[in-house]
C-alpha cells in the first residue's frame, strides 16, 4: 500500500480518477496510471465522513494527512469533528486536479488499494 500512496503523492500527474461507487458511507475510486504502464488501481474506503469532489478528474497532485490538512473554517462549516472525538483516526485525502481545483475526501480510518490491471 505504501508504494501506491508514494506514487499518488509524487508521480501520479495525469492519472485519471473516477468515482465508480458511493453508497452508505462506502466509496470506490478507479485510478488509471499512465506513468505506471497504464496500471489501473481501485481505492476503496468505509466510513466516509465528507466528500467534496467531482466524479471524474485528471490528477495534478495528492496530499494525505489528518484534519490539519484542512482550514479551521472548512472543518467548522462542515461539522467534521462531530463524527468522533478520536481525531487521530480521521484521514484526509486532498486531490488537486490539473486545473488546480481541490477535491477533498475525509474518512474515518484508512483507505484500501487493489491493483486491477
Amino acid at each position: 500500500m505504501e508504494e501506491i500512496i508514494n506514487t499518488l503523492e509524487k508521480y501520479a500527474d495525469d492519472a485519471d480518477v473516477r468515482l465508480i461507487k458511493y453508497e452508505n458511507e462506502f466509496i470506490v475510486f478507479q485510478i488509471h496510471f499512465p506513468s505506471r504502464g497504464k496500471e489501473i488501481w481501485e481505492m476503496s474506503a468505509n466510513n466516509v465522513i465528507h466528500i467534496d469532489m467531482s466524479t471524474y478528474f485528471i490528477l495534478g497532485k495528492t496530499k494525505f494527512g489528518k484534519l490539519d490538512l484542512l482550514t479551521d473554517e472548512y472543518i467548522k462549516t462542515r461539522n467534521l469533528r462531530e463524527y468522533s472525538e478520536d481525531f487521530d483516526s480521521y484521514r484526509v485525502i486532498e486531490f488537486t486536479d490539473i486545473d488546480e481545483k481541490k477535491h477533498i475526501l475525509v474518512l474515518y480510518g484508512k483507505e484500501k488499494y487493489m491493483k486491477k490491471v
